[in-house]
């Protein structure tokens, strides 16, 4: 039960429905059976599952740190070097790679500074804290509720009368803590180190909306072990888990009924008269369909950034067509229509070419209309918090810690 409310933690379906969010539950899982094999002397074959975890991604710091000291706790520092040298090999790796053969990319900012470290760790706690058991995360189970089909609440509704039949059975015997506090302390650490990746990195405070929902894959862990070995009365366990089910299955049919709608925007595409017809060299700017609508929460990413939206137009069209999207980040100003997420612009002649996602349609924009044309689109609400007035307190404390998100607030 454990392992099933982490993989579908309500908080991260990035990082199960999202094919390029898998990594993570991939580096938990292979850790994980790494710390399995150890933990029953089988030292040769965790070392190896050890390696492999070690070099999936960056969240094997946090893994191997946990793992090594949960054995350091325990006192067998074999098993904790298993855990822990591979890491330090892929730390050497990143660091040599980014820094020395500069062959990649470094994530690092490259005016990093204690403040700024510190503005983020105090966002990622308190964005955490909201993702996780706050406002956020009840927004998240309450629509969820709206978006459950008949044969998911059917489903549901079994999957809990198991659920209570495998507990339900020891109601009458003494409610005791079956907390292991070396596995706390080791979820807990996790969890921390995560909040210090992503507060050198500046980029990723902790989301439950969107496909970067998956830095709160770390919290997962710790809650879902928490509520499972909650001691507490086997009834209200049964009801904690029913509202984690039920959101689980609603969360699954909402992604699945999105991407039906993305299988039937890019047929539109494919099948549009003048985008196949279309032989200007001009950059189409595409509306709508940015995001999933997830109550007043725009949720799931769509065409709402230049990579996905440049290459659901390549694979369409055959690679006729360069796209990208437009949306309320854009603004026109001074003969450039500038994005201000990514401080990225595209210099404009006269007109711009629209594609209306929504309505299947491509048009001429002229550039003395372009900014009334994205005042004209509805608004993208990331967050609760954008739905607070402007001068709202919490809105100009999230300024202060990220400044950045400006061009939403």
């Amino acid at each position: 039960m454990i392992s099933f409310l982490i993989l579908f933690f309500p908080s991260h379906e990035a990082t199960t429905y999202f094919y390029l969010g898998l990594y993570q539950t991939l580096n938990f899982a292979l850790y994980a059976y790494a710390f399995y094999l150890v933990h029953h002397n089988r030292i040769v074959s965790g070392s190896i599952f050890s390696v492999l975890a070690a070099f999936v991604c960056y969240s094997s710091v946090g893994f191997a740190i946990a793992l090594f000291l949960f054995f350091v706790m325990d006192r067998k520092y074999k098993k904790a070097a298993v855990m822990i040298v591979p890491c330090l090999f892929y730390i050497i790796h990143y660091i040599y790679f980014t820094k020395i053969n500069l062959i990649t990319a470094s994530q690092i900012p490259p005016d990093l500074n204690i403040y700024d470290i510190l503005k983020q760790f105090v966002l990622q706690v308190v964005t955490f804290i909201d993702s996780m058991i706050g406002p956020s995360m009840w927004y998240k189970v309450y629509y969820s509720f709206s978006n459950l089909s008949f044969v998911s609440v059917l489903l549901a509704i079994s999957l809990m009368v198991v659920f209570y039949k495998k507990y339900g059975k020891a109601e009458n015997k003494e409610i005791r803590s079956k907390y292991d506090f070396k596995l706390i302390v080791a979820f807990s650490i996790i969890i921390l180190v995560g909040f210090g990746n992503y507060s050198i990195t500046g980029r990723y405070p902790q989301l439950c909306f969107g496909l970067g929902n998956r830095t709160t894959f770390y919290g997962s862990i710790l809650l879902s072990y928490l509520i499972i070995q909650c001691p507490v009365s086997h009834k209200i366990k049964t009801g904690v888990f029913a509202v984690l089910l039920f959101s689980v299955f609603g969360i699954s049919d909402h992604f699945k009924s999105w991407n039906i709608q993305q299988q039937e925007v890019i047929s539109n595409i494919q099948n549009n008269r003048l985008l196949n017809e279309y032989q200007d060299n001009k950059i189409v700017y595409v509306s709508g369909n940015q995001y999933s609508k997830y109550g007043p929460i725009s949720h799931i990413q769509f065409l709402s950034e230049s990579w996905a939206t440049s290459s659901v137009f390549k694979l369409a069209l055959k690679g006729k067509i360069s796209a990208e999207p437009i949306n309320k980040r854009n603004v026109y100003e001074n003969g450039y229509l500038v994005d201000r997420k990514y401080n990225s612009k595209y210099e404009v002649a006269d007109y711009i070419i629209i594609y209306d996602s929504e309505n299947n349609k491509l048009f001429r924009l002229d550039a003395e209309n372009i900014n009334s044309y994205i005042d004209s689109l509805l608004p993208e609400n990331r967050h609760w918090i954008q739905l607070l007035p402007e001068d709202n307190y919490l809105r100009k404390i999230v300024l202060f810690l990220m400044p950045r998100l400006e061009y939403v607030l």
